[in-house]
C-alpha cells in the first residue's frame, strides 16, 4: 500500500504539464541561445518562467507553483552548465 502512495507521488511530480513546462524551458533556452550568450538565454527562460508563475497566481482558481516554476528553468540550468 505504502509503495501505491510514492507511485501516486511521482506520477504527481511528472505530470504531463511538467513535462511541458520542461519542453518549454528548453526550446526557449535553445532559441534564444542563437541570439545571446548563455547567461541572457538563462535570465530570459528564468524572466518568462517567473512570469508565468506569477499569472497563474493573479489569477482565480489558480496557484502559483514553484515546482511548474524550477521544471522550466532545470533545461536552461542544465544546458547553461553544458556550455
Amino acid at each position: 500500500m505504502r509503495k501505491l502512495i510514492i507511485m501516486k507521488k511521482i506520477l504527481e511530480i511528472f505530470r504531463q504539464d511538467r513535462l511541458l513546462h520542461f519542453l518549454v524551458g528548453f526550446i526557449t533556452y535553445y532559441v534564444s541561445s542563437f541570439f545571446l550568450n548563455p547567461l541572457y538565454s538563462f535570465g530570459v527562460v528564468f524572466a518568462i518562467a517567473l512570469a508565468k508563475e506569477i499569472r497563474d497566481g493573479i489569477q482565480d482558481g489558480n496557484d502559483f507553483d514553484i515546482v511548474d516554476f524550477y521544471f522550466t528553468i532545470i533545461p536552461a540550468i542544465l544546458l547553461f552548465l553544458k556550455n
